[in-house]
């Protein structure tokens, strides 16, 4: 893997942090643009000879150590841009059995964008490097926690402080109150349900931690515009 091309990523990657917690809209930094699909669109920016990845002397396993040791890189660039341990576990992880059990040369040589994009994916979701320890605190427990009973009242206790000192901070520093950021997420997690599982919509309803069907649809068609059932159906279609 050419010493650039992990350059060039370990710098995308500080860069993929949003100014405050949104979702859905898109995200310049420098001249490289991002949509909610992170499509590369300015890439031709940035050349890269693919054809240096590997070399035709170069073994199965060398090919799959550099990617490992790419691997290694890119989540430490993701850790420095404030992405939490947990997530980029499961990410590395994935990444690591994945080059491990490939057999063909051709995958492998088109592996190194792909995990380019998805450590940029997971930054633009889970950076917190623009908060206070006390939200950074706070968010990281809402959202290892998002489908259990969240109140503020219980994320407060969590970060030692009284309810109404942590909303005053939270809200200044993240722009919505805390309330408001567990439903954003909710829905955020509901949407990977609905477009990557045959869950039905009162099982992923109850799996972000809301009991209530009808509050679920009401909060989603809130945020999103359509109902749930809409949402899949135009993502499946």
């Amino acid at each position: 893997m050419n010493l650039d091309i992990i350059n060039f990523t370990t710098r995308l990657l500080r860069k993929c942090l949003p100014v405050k917690v949104q979702y859905f809209e898109k995200y310049e930094f420098n001249n490289i643009s991002f949509d909610e699909d992170l499509n590369f669109s300015s890439m031709k920016n940035y050349p890269m000879n693919y054809s240096e990845i590997t070399r035709v002397n170069d073994s199965l396993r060398n090919i799959k150590n550099l990617l490992l040791s790419g691997n290694t890189l890119f989540r430490k660039a993701a850790y420095d841009g404030g992405v939490h341990p947990i997530y980029l576990d499961e990410l590395s992880g994935k990444w690591a059995i994945k080059i491990e059990q490939e057999l063909s040369f051709e995958i492998l040589h088109n592996m190194p964008m792909q995990m380019i994009r998805s450590y940029c994916l997971l930054t633009k979701e889970h950076s917190l490097s623009q908060y206070s320890q006390i939200v950074k605190d706070a968010l990281t427990f809402i959202n290892l926690n998002i489908s259990s009973n969240l109140t503020v009242k219980r994320v407060a206790h969590e970060v030692s402080l009284s309810p109404d000192y942590l909303t005053r901070l939270f809200k200044k520093e993240v722009g919505f109150n805390i309330i408001t950021y567990i439903n954003k997420r909710r829905i955020f997690t509901s949407l990977k349900l609905l477009k990557d599982t045959t869950l039905s919509i009162e099982e992923i309803s109850d799996l972000i931690g809301i009991n209530n069907t009808p509050y679920f649809y009401t909060l989603f068609k809130k945020e999103m515009g359509i109902s749930p059932k809409q949402y899949r159906k135009n993502i499946n279609t």
